[in-house]
């Protein structure tokens, strides 16, 4: 016969792994909300335009955390590309995008050689162009360079002074080129 010794062990040992089980679901829950909000709070905030002292343009936005089949059911196009370069889905820890639209002025004196053929030559950091006027028409090549910086910083929480924890991830991309304006902005991150 069973003591009830035994019987008051297998119990607790029973209540133990229910209270285990039930706190780990719990704290998952949990992690699930925050992740939500989380999103709520990215998908509402705007993205910030700003320049800085040095009026290089800055794009700063709040991290979008998605699980893998939500990226899939949000982007097919996007997640289809990824899978072409020969990446796995399941191994890309984030996606980003940026778009940026440069304007430059450019003021070219142009030449006539010795054959009648006006050319020219602009270069700059950040853009080339040369071109020739070939019988009326205008022959050129154009090259644009990016230089941009992308950075990840934690947001901390706040109460008065007292800063504590992180209140969300935002990505700021800077732009090299004072002519460039940076038009879009968005990260994602995948779990």
């Amino acid at each position: 016969m069973v003591s009830t010794k035994k019987v008051l062990i297998i119990a607790v040992t029973i209540l133990i792994g229910v209270v285990t089980l039930l706190s780990y679901q719990l704290d998952k829950e949990r992690k699930e909300v925050d992740r939500l909000s989380d999103n709520q709070t990215s998908l509402i905030a705007d993205v910030e335009y700003y320049r800085t002292e040095d009026s290089l343009s800055v794009a700063s936005v709040h991290k979008l955390t998605l699980t893998l089949e939500e990226y899939k059911r949000l982007d097919k196009a996007k997640s289809d590309s990824i899978k072409d370069l020969g990446y796995k889905l399941s191994r890309v820890n984030s996606v980003q995008e940026v778009k940026t639209e440069s304007n430059h002025k450019i003021k070219v004196l142009i030449k006539a050689n010795n054959v009648i053929t006006p050319c020219f030559n602009y270069t700059s950091p950040y853009l080339d162009v040369t071109g020739c006027v070939i019988d009326s028409t205008l022959h050129s090549e154009i090259k644009m360079r990016a230089d941009l910086q992308i950075i990840a910083h934690r947001v901390p929480k706040q109460w008065g002074f007292i800063k504590w924890g992180t209140k969300a991830v935002k990505v700021d991309v800077i732009s090299k080129d004072k002519n460039c304006i940076i038009t879009y902005n968005r990260y994602i991150e995948l779990q």
